[in-house]
Formats: structure tokens, sequence, C-alpha cells
């Protein structure tokens, strides 16, 4: 209890450092959202069409039921197309041409005229007007019959596709998300080792050391509940990152992509908390821990793409990158963030990633055993 007490006196002492870092976190979160927010999403309509039949016939009008069902026809006066066209408030202006039934039926190719106001809109009528008269001249070219051929041309054309969606991820929440935890990165790892790394060198000092010599608690004990409550400190910084994620983020948080970025988080946290022991038994001094805390944290997150699109980096830049921990843990999150499923080919990508961090995690770990003994030879 007395260990505990020491400890939250200490964390106290330092409890603005954790909250500015965290502001950090939810500030750029912020600003990261409400940049996000300008990007209109694209929506689909009928494009507006104007047709104009100069040739009347049972084919033409056959032609104008098919765009009918697939556009918005316009019963505009002919003379005020042409502001229409210019206002974007018509998209698409077809005139069939005389003969038009009598050329197809003949294999030749009748000269449609058509005024498109070159948007999308535009461009997917145009697609349409193609699509019937490449049909109708395949099917013509084996039937002479006007009424038998519109029936072939109508049943090709009328033929509906499933189409079964693998996925109805919401873009923009996983963008939003990524960033997020992307920068968290470098509040989990600077939060982490500057308060782990203060508390251990102050429990360092020489008055402090002095007192746990006297004590009737055995060392050992000691040091197991300094380390749990190191622990204890790291796994509520680490849940109140996940908690403002979902305020921040919503509920894609709690989907199948979002639980994949907490587990990646998590392990991020395991190998912070391993480092910050490593540092910390390697130093004694507090503005030392200040000092590397803005090397490592800073270093890694400028390197590895917290702060930067992974995409905006060089590559030697990379390179040099494989060899910290966040950069693993970043991969996994921009892998994330183009899985359209997380299936076993996702899992395959995603877990040689998860594992370098359980490496580096055992290796911190392992080392600063290593160097507590060493400590306690000499």
């Amino acid at each position: 209890m007395t260990v505990f007490k020491t400890y939250l006196k200490v964390l106290n002492r330092y409890k603005f450092t954790v909250i500015l870092y965290t502001a950090l976190l939810i500030g750029f979160a912020a600003i990261n959202n409400t940049a996000g927010t300008g990007q209109q999403a694209f929506e689909a309509r009928k494009p507006n069409v104007y047709i104009e039949d100069l040739d009347n016939s049972e084919l033409s009008k056959d032609f104008i039921r098919y765009m009918d069902t697939k556009c918005e026809l316009s019963h505009l006066e002919k003379e005020y197309t042409k502001d229409a066209l210019f206002y974007r408030q018509l998209d698409y202006y077809l005139t069939i041409p005389k003969n038009f039934e009598k050329d197809i039926l003949a294999s030749k190719n009748p000269e449609i005229q058509v005024e498109k106001t070159g948007d999308f809109a535009s461009y997917y009528a145009n697609m349409l007007s193609e699509r019937y008269i490449k049909t109708v001249q395949v099917y013509a070219s084996t039937q002479e019959n006007v009424s038998a051929l519109i029936k072939d041309v109508k049943k090709n054309l009328d033929t509906q596709t499933k189409v079964h969606m693998e996925t109805t991820l919401d873009k923009a929440s996983i963008r939003s998300i990524t960033n997020y935890y992307n920068f968290a990165a470098y509040s989990l790892l600077a939060g982490v080792m500057y308060i782990i790394g203060l508390v251990m060198t102050t429990f360092k000092r020489e008055e402090i050391q002095k007192r746990m010599v006297v004590s009737a608690t055995k060392q050992g004990s000691i040091q197991i509940k300094l380390w749990l409550c190191n622990v204890g400190y790291a796994l509520i910084l680490w849940a109140s990152y996940v908690g403002i994620s979902y305020v921040i983020c919503g509920k894609v948080v709690f989907s199948q992509h979002g639980l994949y970025y907490i587990l990646n988080s998590f392990l991020y946290l395991l190998c912070a908390t391993s480092l910050a022991f490593f540092v910390a038994s390697l130093l004694k001094s507090r503005e030392a821990i200040n000092g590397i805390v803005n090397v490592v944290a800073l270093g890694s997150a400028f390197l590895c793409g917290a702060f930067l699109s992974v995409n905006l980096l060089p590559e030697f830049v990379l390179k040099i990158a494989h060899v910290l921990p966040a950069y693993w843990y970043i991969q996994t999150n921009e892998f994330l963030r183009g899985a359209e499923v997380i299936n076993t080919s996702a899992l395959q990508v995603m877990y040689p990633n998860m594992m370098m961090l359980v490496f580096f995690t055992a290796l911190f770990f392992g080392l600063t055993i290593l160097t507590s003994k060493m400590r306690t030879r000499f």
C-alpha cells in the first residue's frame, strides 16, 4: 500500500504531462475529422436527357423507351435546350437521325448527334446510348424483322445482374480511426515512457533508496509492486485512449476493423511499456528521461508515419524505420485502412507485423532484466 500511495503522489505531480499528450491526441483527431468533412461523397442520379427523334420509327421509339428507363427524359421546348445544357439543368442532348431504323437494318452506322456537359451524368447517358446501338447492331445482323429485333434487344438489355456487397465499410470512418490510432503511437509511447521513467528514477533517489533498505518490506516485493503500478498506469492510459477513440470516431471502433485497431494498439502498448522499463533501468536522471522521451517518441512518430502518411515518406526513411516498433504498428493500421474484409489473407499480412511488436516487447523486457542483474552485481 505504501508503494501504491507513493506512486500516486509521483503520478499526481506529473499529471499535466499526461493531460498534454492526451490533449494533443484529441486535438489532432478533431482537426483531422474537421478536414475530412469537406469531402463530398459520390451520389448516383439519373442523367437529364433530351431526345429529338427525327426518324419516328418503331426502332427509334424503342430507343427512347430504353433511355427513359435509365434516364430522366426532359420535355423542354427545343429552343431552351442550349441554355439548359449551359446551366447544367440538362446533361445530354441526343438527336436520332432520319433513316435510323433503315441504317441499322442495312448494317450501317447511323450518325447520332449528341451534345453533353462533360460531367459524369453526361458520360453515363452516352454510355447507355452506345450500349443500345451496339446491341441493336449485333442482333440486326441476324434479324430482319423489326418487331422481333426489338423483342430480342429488350430481353438482352433488361437483364438484371444481382450485385452482392462484400462489405458496407464506411471509408470516412476508417480513415478517421486510422489517423487517430496512427497519432496514438506518439501519445502512447511518450505518455508511458515519460511517467514510467520519472517514477522509476524517483524511486532511485538516494533518500528513497535508504528508506526502502530499512523497510520491513523485501526489496523484491517493492520492485514487483512498482512494476505492477506502472503496468496498471499504462493499461489505464491505453483504455482511456480507446474510450476517446469511440467518442471521436464512433461505432466503427467496435466493428471488426476497429477491434483489430484496438488489438494492435494493445500490443504496441506492451512494447512501449517494456521500452520504458528498459530506458528507466539505464538512467537515473529525470532530465535525461525528458531528452530520451523527446528523441525516441518524436523520432518514431516522424520516421514511421504517425504525423505524416507513410505514402509521403521517402523510401530510405521507411527502411530506417524498420528498426522501430512504431513502424510495424503503423503498417498494420495502414493495411486495415485499405482492407475491405478481414479474412485469412488479411490476417496473414497483419500477424507478422503484430509478431514484430511481440518480439520487441520480449527484447526490451529481456534487456531490462539483464541490465538490472548487471547493476545488482556491480
